[in-house]
């Protein structure tokens, strides 16, 4: 019960995050406002980091990790995701954050051979059948 109170609290976290988000990045710029987010995440971070102790020198692939995590699935994917605000409207975009999951799992099964079952296809239709539904351009009524 508690890890779905955080999963709920963590969607409205970013809902609310891509809300705000989309008039900062119309006005300064989705890069800009991606490097922002990412600069003053990472320094209220640092305080957790200290109080738990857990600062310590990397080796060379601990350090390659951190680098590639960092760039990659959290930098690179955090400018895109401002960016696509300055274009696309918040309700819009929201939910495609949900394609991350069946990537993510696609990613697994394609390199690493983890097994895909039922569950998992039946979730990812879902996943798909709501971004559809949550997407799609509106019916104009006729009257």
């Amino acid at each position: 019960l508690l890890g779905c109170a955080f999963a709920t609290l963590s969607a409205c976290s970013w809902a609310a995050y891509t809300v705000v988000g989309k008039g900062i990045s119309q006005r300064l710029g989705g890069l800009e406002t991606g490097a922002l987010a990412l600069f003053f995440g990472g320094l209220l971070y640092l305080p957790v980091v200290a109080l738990k102790g857990a600062w310590q020198p990397l080796n060379g692939s601990e350090l390659a990790v951190a680098v590639f995590l960092g760039v990659g699935p959290s930098a690179f994917s955090m400018l895109i995701w401002y960016k696509a605000l300055e274009y696309v409207d918040a309700n819009v975009l929201g939910p495609t954050q949900y394609f991350a999951t069946l990537v993510g799992t696609f990613l697994g099964w394609s390199l690493l051979g983890e097994k895909i079952g039922l569950a998992f296809m039946l979730g990812g239709a879902a996943i798909i059948l709501g971004l559809w539904l949550a997407t799609r351009p509106a019916r104009s009524e006729v009257t």
